[in-house]
Order: C-alpha cells, then sequence, then structure tokens
C-alpha cells in the first residue's frame, strides 16, 4: 500500500489518530481475583488518567509492572498503560517497544483479549508513521483471534476499536467513503457497550474521526454535528484530548465559512486544553490553525508567532518519527538477516546432503557397472573356452 501526499487539513485528521489510540486498548476494567485490590485500583486510575497526565499514568504502571512477579495478567495491563501513555504523548518508539512485551506476554499465555487490545494498538502506532500496511497486518490478526474466540460481553466492544482502527487506514488513504461507514459501525458497536468507560471514551473518538471525513469531503453541517457529539462524548469520559481535538474540527469548518474570531476562540481553547495533555502532535497542528487564521485577519505578530512555533514543533516530531522508523527498519532487516542465515544454513546443510548422496549414488553406479562387465567379460570368456573345447 503506498503513502500517499495529502491536500492541506490532513496533519489535522492524522494527528488526531493517536489519540484514538489512547482509548481503544484502555480496558484495564477486567482485574483478576488473585491481583491485590490496591494495583488493581491503581493501574485502573493510570488508566483513566492517560488522557490528562500520561506521564503520571506511565510511571504509575511501571512501579506496578516492576512488582508484579510472575502474575503476567497484571503484567500485560501495566505494559498496555505504559504504552498507552506513551503514545499520548506521541514517544512512538516507547509505546511500540512496551506494546511488543505486552503482546509477547499475552501471546504466550493465550490471552486472547489482550492479544487483540495489543495489536490494535501497535496497528495505530504504525498507522501514525504512516506504515499502513504493516498496521493492517496486525488488524487483520485481531480481527481474526475477535472471529475465532468467543467475547466475553462486557469486551465485546474490542471488536469496535477494530472497525474504528480500520477506519482510520482508509481514511489515512483518502477513502473517506469507506471509512465512514467503518466509524458508523465503531459507533454503534460502542453504544451497544455505553457502560464500559473505555467504550464511552472510544465513541467520541469515532465522532471526532467521522467528523474530520464529513468535513474532507465537504459535508460541513453533518461534520459538525460529529464533532458536537464527540465533544459531548469527551466531557462525559473528561478527555480533553477528545474536546481539544474535536474544537480544533469545528475552528476548520468556521475557517471555511470565512469566520476566522470564532476558529480562534475554538483553537485557543483547544491549545489550553492540548498543554494540559502535553500532545506535541495536536499542539502543533493548532500552532499551524492558528498561524493561518491570524494571517486572514491580518495580525503579522500572532501569524508568525505560531508559525515559528510550528515550525519548530513540525522539525521535532519529524525528527522522532525517522528515529522510530529507523529503529524499526534496523530490527526487520536483522529479522531478515536472521532468517537468510537460517534459510542458507539449511541449503547448505541440504545441498551437503545431497551431494553426499549424488557421489554415493554414482560411487555404487560405477560399482555396480564395473561388476556387470566383469561378469559380461566372464561370460565371454567362458562362451570361448566351451567352442575350443
Amino acid at each position: 500500500m503506498t503513502h500517499l501526499k495529502f491536500i492541506s487539513g490532513f496533519y489535522a485528521i492524522r494527528s488526531c489518530m493517536v489519540y484514538t489510540v489512547v482509548a481503544l486498548l484502555l480496558c484495564i476494567k477486567t482485574m483478576h481475583a488473585q491481583a491485590p485490590a490496591k494495583a488493581d485500583s491503581l493501574l485502573l486510575a493510570a488508566s483513566l488518567e492517560i488522557f490528562n497526565h500520561p506521564e503520571k499514568s506511565i510511571q504509575t504502571a511501571l512501579k506496578i509492572y516492576k512488582h508484579s512477579g510472575s502474575n503476567t495478567p497484571r503484567k500485560i495491563r501495566a505494559l498496555v498503560v505504559v504504552g498507552n501513555g506513551y503514545a499520548a504523548i506521541e514517544d512512538r518508539e516507547k509505546a511500540i517497544k512496551y506494546v511488543t512485551q505486552a503482546y509477547a506476554l499475552a501471546k504466550s499465555s493465550k490471552d486472547t483479549i489482550n492479544q487483540m487490545r495489543t495489536l490494535g494498538l501497535l496497528a495505530s502506532q504504525y498507522l501514525q508513521l504512516e506504515m499502513n500496511r504493516k498496521a493492517l497486518d496486525y488488524l487483520d490478526i485481531a480481527d481474526k483471534i475477535g472471529k475465532n474466540n468467543t467475547l466475553p460481553d462486557s469486551i465485546r466492544y474490542l471488536r469496535g476499536n477494530i472497525y474504528l482502527l480500520k477506519g482510520l487506514v482508509y481514511k489515512h488513504n483518502r477513502n473517506c467513503d469507506f471509512a465512514t461507514g467503518l466509524f458508523n459501525k465503531a459507533i454503534t458497536e460502542f453504544s451497544t457497550h455505553s457502560k464500559n468507560k473505555a467504550a464511552r471514551a472510544n465513541i467520541g473518538q469515532a465522532y471526532s474521526q467521522k467528523g474530520f471525513c464529513e468535513f474532507e469531503e465537504a459535508e460541513y453541517d453533518s461534520a459538525k454535528v460529529s464533532f458536537n457529539k464527540a465533544i459531548e462524548a469527551g466531557n462525559v469520559s473528561h478527555s480533553n484530548i477528545i474536546i481539544a481535538s474535536s474544537l480544533m474540527g469545528l475552528a476548520k469548518i468556521s475557517a471555511v465559512a470565512v469566520k476566522n474570531e470564532q476558529a480562534i476562540t475554538f483553537l485557543n481553547k483547544a491549545l489550553t486544553l492540548a498543554e494540559e495533555t502535553g500532545s506535541p502532535g495536536l499542539k502543533n497542528d493548532i500552532y499551524k490553525e492558528l498561524a493561518v487564521n491570524y494571517l486572514a485577519i491580518n495580525d503579522v505578530h500572532n501569524h508568525q508567532k505560531y508559525e515559528q512555533l510550528y515550525t519548530a514543533a513540525k522539525i521535532d516530531i519529524e525528527q522522532k518519527e525517522i528515529n522510530t522508523l529507523n529503529r524499526d527498519l534496523k530490527t526487520t532487516s536483522q529479522q531478515t538477516q536472521a532468517v537468510f542465515l537460517k534459510e542458507r544454513n539449511n541449503y547448505i546443510f541440504g545441498s551437503a546432503i545431497l551431494l553426499v548422496f549424488i557421489i554415493a549414488y554414482t560411487t555404487y553406479i560405477i560399482y555396480r557397472t564395473r561388476i556387470q562387465r566383469k561378469k559380461v567379460k566372464e561370460m565371454h570368456h567362458n562362451i570361448l573356452n566351451d567352442k575350443q573345447a
């Protein structure tokens, strides 16, 4: 699947994907009886605080992981929180690192629920890196696990997560018609499990993503409805990131209507929330929109201020993404080399066996031929002797 260059406004859409990720896989509510109540409650609190205090959530979860001993379910949950925390602050390298560890533990312990959860989070991180094929590979595996296993009603909303993430992949590839259908399926799934806190958070993400798709399709009235529903859901789930990204969506609609003052009001509210959550990508997108809108009202001072902030932040974000990509490519290269060496060794071993067989068979044929010739020679000799006699 090739990477595409997108029209103006894509960065706002793309940056919101990571916020979806954070909400997607927060289901720490499914606690195990053997885990101490304090550790469980701390993990639950940390998971619910990821939107507003990600770094604090990371530190809490790392401490719990360190003291979890052989309690694999709790270690998985802690690693998921850590991964989600790093996803919230857009440190994708660390997010991938910790979620990969969680997936490995879930797979080895045959924990299908956490396999789906971690696969979804990994897919979302690779989607952020525009590695769409890899993202879809993870989602397909998660989808297969969900279809091949009976999921408890309490976590069936995970299917909604898969719809939501697949919708993001298609939106990322400029197929908003198909993506909107997937977002609607996700909304239906989350609505069915509205008592679940993660599902309530996710429905806000689904509405927000749907709104950005509708905006790209110039369906501004529908987009406005979707963004307002996302903000409503964000208020219920206390998710500043969802609210901020949706406010930015409303600002984009206002800018299209040449209501730049109104757009700036939305963006300043969004920036305040984004600064509280410490989301560099979201802040950077808001900087860009503020620069554009201040220029539209001829406020050169503020235009230059936010243009400079945008440029500096963009360079920093892109460098982090390059580092993550380099690390992933290095790992892939090492894995490919290991497979090549293994296959080469197998080939050499197989070739050696085949060569020994050929040599042995050839030697046997030569030996048989010599025996046959000797017998024929003896037969001729005997015939000649008989004639002479």
